[in-house]
């Protein structure tokens, strides 16, 4: 018996058998009888995977088949070609057309796969989805291949190639794209709104699963060993463009906004940060990059060491003032910071002589705490 699920695809359909009491001999040879599919006209035999299973690959261990996705209650179909080491990547595979992919997300059960044809290579399968995936054929409003069969194993298209081949279907087939285009136009065009920025918050919550980041991490590993001066000049451009004054600005307010939103994270960010520059290998690390700068730019050394000295010197002669880090309250107060330097060596809070430097840094504001206590420079008043 044959059915015809559309114009183009038409299937036989045996009777169907229960292994009961009253089941006879013409029942189990209608069983065993080949199952067919008709696409436009041309017959293919449906292929058990009984049978499938046997059909590996013994040169190199590949399964190789074309198959068909039918929706039996819609009558839409998806045709491509399978190329898997195991049988079990052949049967989690179920296609990778895009519009194929989200009406099987959403219909799943619907969606029945008969595999009808089995090949010995890679470019067997290509030509065999060629010339049944054909022009006349995707241009059938029930068929879900968006591009001709044919271009995915042996000759990768380009960027480009993708992209002609979307921009030529697009313009044959405006009806099932123009509600999509509009609903983008209006999104985008509509500003800051609270839409686009949930849309964004879903990207970035994707794009910062491990699998992607790994992957990402992967593929610029891979670019920077095979293109070592395009990796220099990107590293460049990207240091340059860092240093523009709006972006600093930029990326101030955005670690702002940042901070506010999620007090406990920076909190846990900053107590991070703390521990790892005062690592013994961060402050290697930290003396060998600025010795090696001091060595390439020695006029700006020169000149950040004069600044450094007038700011010690400026900073050695202003009275000081000890705080409690919890009350705030004043404990005792210095003529500068080499005397607070001295009484805390004296009083065995500090094994180092040089306390004074940083003090002088939390006095500053550089600094949150210096030996458990928070330093204020106290402002002299004419009186």
């Amino acid at each position: 018996m044959k059915i015809d699920i559309n114009d183009n695809i038409s299937i036989s359909n045996p009777l169907e058998f229960t292994w009961e009491s009253n089941a006879t001999f013409s029942n189990i040879k209608n069983l065993f009888e080949d199952e067919f599919i008709w696409i436009q006209g041309k017959q293919f035999r449906i292929i058990p995977p009984s049978e499938l299973y046997r059909k590996r690959n013994e040169k190199d261990g590949y399964y190789r088949a074309i198959y068909i996705q039918i929706n039996f209650a819609t009558g839409e179909y998806y045709i491509g070609k399978a190329n898997r080491p195991t049988w079990k990547q052949l049967q989690r595979y179920q296609g990778s057309g895009l519009k194929f992919e989200g009406k099987y997300k959403k219909h799943r059960d619907q969606f029945v796969r008969y595999y009808i044809a089995v090949c010995k290579s890679a470019e067997e399968t290509e030509n065999l989805e060629a010339s049944i995936v054909n022009s006349s054929l995707i241009e059938d409003s029930k068929c879900l291949n968006l591009v001709q069969g044919g271009g995915g194993t042996n000759k990768h298209p380009s960027i480009q190639e993708l992209k002609e081949k979307k921009r030529k279907y697009m313009k044959l087939h405006p009806e099932q794209y123009q509600a999509m285009i509009d609903t983008a136009r209006k999104i985008f065009r509509s500003g800051n709104t609270p839409e686009l920025q949930a849309r964004a918050r879903r990207i970035k919550q994707v794009m910062s699963a491990p699998k992607y980041r790994e992957g990402f991490r992967n593929r610029i590993s891979k670019w920077r060993k095979n293109n070592p001066e395009a990796f220099q000049k990107s590293l460049q451009k990207s240091k340059t463009s860092i240093q523009k004054k709006e972006v600093q600005e930029k990326r101030k307010r955005s670690l702002s906004r940042w901070k506010r939103n999620n007090p406990e994270k920076h909190q846990q960010w900053e107590h991070n940060r703390k521990l790892a520059c005062q690592s013994a290998e961060s402050r290697e690390k930290h003396s060998q990059a600025a010795r090696a700068w001091a060595q390439r730019h020695p006029e700006e050394y020169k000149k950040n060491m004069q600044k450094l000295q007038a700011a010690s010197s400026k900073v050695r002669s202003k009275p000081v003032a000890m705080k409690d880090l919890k009350t705030g309250e004043i404990l005792k107060e210095f003529i500068n910071a080499r005397a607070a330097a001295k009484w805390l060596y004296e009083e065995g809070k500090t094994r180092s002589k040089n306390a004074a430097g940083p003090i002088g840094q939390t006095c500053l504001g550089r600094h949150q705490q210096a030996y458990g206590y928070d330093w204020k420079f106290i402002e002299k008043t004419n009186k």
